[in-house]
């Protein structure tokens, strides 16, 4: 059953992030520099890419250290849902982990184990090392992670987006995500109108277990737009894009 007295999702990521809705840019570049410019631009928060790109852990370390730095709170989305590597995230500091491809409840409930300290989950404990924990000199860490890490399922597909609502009642999981590249190809690549349904299933959902509704910018729905439409967790840009866009710019004559 539910813990009733945990803090809700909302709760734990307005204390993470600050405000909601929260906008967030994606860090592909594996630069610790690039990652504080980033966050001293007044992003809630950044999200580490291990799915793509070619970040590696001790890259990772160095950007988390970046955004700590800014006051901007670290995510980082796992390369995939194994255990090995969420705990290896999460003990490298991020405060909150997207998991990718959540296909199912079954999925969800896999990702919560990997995410949670037993007796709820099947975590590995290695504060007293680990940089998460203050390399041991925090001493609550344990204790409050359960209560406050934020735990991010990514629904990327048309099979993922039908089970919506099976995966936002898993415990434990408190946000679903929508990722509107992923979906379209997955779907043969529907309409625009297609795919902002999808979002509106993704985010109904959510909000009716009480859980969080993210995605990114698309079809035209700019952070704005979509945080009209209930989406509390807004990919409003990447390093790369970013970066991308202001050179074209400067370059054109």
């Amino acid at each position: 059953m539910p813990n009733t007295t945990r803090p809700t999702p909302r709760q734990k990521a307005e204390a993470l992030f600050g405000r909601l809705p929260a906008r967030g840019c994606w860090l592909a570049l594996p630069s610790p520099i690039a990652s504080e410019i980033v966050g001293r631009a007044g992003f809630d928060f950044a999200i580490v890419d291990f799915e793509h790109g070619p970040v590696g852990i001790e890259t990772a370390v160095t950007q988390m250290i970046a955004l700590k730095a800014a006051s901007t709170a670290a995510m980082a989305r796992a390369p995939s849902l194994d255990a090995a590597w969420i705990k290896r995230l999460l003990d490298a500091g991020a405060e909150a982990l997207m998991a990718p491809m959540i296909e199912s409840a079954d999925d969800a409930g896999a990702a919560v184990l990997a995410f949670r300290f037993g007796p709820e989950g099947r975590r590995g404990v290695a504060t007293a090392m680990v940089r998460a924990a203050g390399y041991g000199s925090d001493p609550d860490y344990l204790k409050s992670w359960n209560d406050r890490g934020l735990l991010i399922a990514q629904l990327e597909s048309p099979h993922a987006v039908d089970r919506a609502d099976a995966i936002a009642a898993v415990d434990g999981v408190d946000a679903l995500f929508f990722g509107p590249s992923d979906y379209a190809a997955a779907a043969a690549f529907p309409s625009d109108t297609v795919v902002i349904a999808a979002l509106e299933r993704v985010v109904k959902a959510a909000h009716a277990h009480g859980k969080l509704a993210g995605s990114v910018s698309f079809a035209g729905l700019d952070p704005a737009a979509l945080e009209a439409r209930g989406v509390d967790i807004v990919g409003a840009a990447s390093d790369v894009g970013l970066l991308r866009e202001a050179a074209a710019a400067a370059a054109r004559r």
